[in-house]
């Protein structure tokens, strides 16, 4: 919160003379909860201090909204049509069985398909999210179906947006190879893009850790870890944590 003042006042400070009185916008502090157990854990800036109590008075104090996906019906969360309310309204049904997170997918891009244009910015990040949440709180097995149901379902010109997104993931994580100066072809295709950037992703990242613990490192050894197969990658990976040499680590 005070790092969102402190940015309200230099905004002011950087502003066309001559500036306006200096005025603070209210911030309403939201603990948004997924999880399934109860929240017990103190919100208050007090509860992270160990004060008498004649100084408990000089701690700011401010009331939290707390909002725990569990307890809010899908009516409620979605009545406004925005795009948030359908982001919350999907992430309510992250651990879903498939069939029921299938559904409401379809509902929440049939809504979000309702926005303006003047809201194609809030539908490309409420997008971005839906495939982010499939991608990382669903099984490999699940996520091509579903990423195949959400470009089925928004308009036919908006489908190559969507599937440029869902192969960026991949492309990020090849780009981390492609820094360390490693060549890594990415096959086309949603599912062998996914695919390959994943096992690229941890090459690359193998990599860049083998280069901060056992500098400096050869091309061979470079070559060696883009060849290897998925379960040595693994087998590396946990090695790399105690291993005190290369030759340690089968390299």
């Amino acid at each position: 919160m005070s790092e969102i003042w402190q940015y309200q006042k230099r905004t002011w400070q950087n502003s066309a003379s001559p500036k306006p009185p200096l005025t603070l916008s209210p911030i309403i502090p939201v603990l948004l909860y997924t999880g399934e157990e109860a929240w017990n854990t103190p919100v208050t800036l007090g509860s992270l201090m160990t004060l008498p109590s004649m100084l408990e008075d000089f701690v700011p104090q401010y009331t939290i909204l707390n909002l725990r996906l569990r307890d809010v019906s899908s009516e409620e969360l979605t009545q406004s049509g925005s795009a948030v309310s359908w982001i919350l309204h999907t992430l309510k049904f992250a651990k879903a069985p498939f069939e029921v997170l299938s559904h409401q997918i379809d509902l929440a891009v049939a809504a979000l398909e309702k926005l303006s244009e003047s809201q194609q910015e809030e539908w490309r990040r409420a997008m971005r999210f839906i495939l982010l949440l499939i991608r990382h709180k669903r099984e490999k097995s699940e996520r091509k179906p579903l990423f195949e149901q959400v470009s089925e379902a928004i308009a036919v010109h908006k489908r190559k947006e969507v599937t440029d997104m869902i192969l960026t993931d991949a492309q990020e994580l090849m780009l981390e190879g492609e820094k360390l100066g490693i060549f890594i072809g990415m096959q086309q295709g949603l599912e062998q893009g996914i695919k390959q950037g994943n096992a690229n992703g941890m090459r690359a990242l193998l990599i860049s850790q083998l280069l901060f613990k056992f500098p400096p490192l050869s091309g061979k050894v470079q070559a060696r870890v883009m060849r290897a197969t998925d379960e040595e990658i693994e087998a590396f990976s946990r090695k790399i944590l105690s291993a005190n040499s290369l030759a340690e680590m089968g390299l």
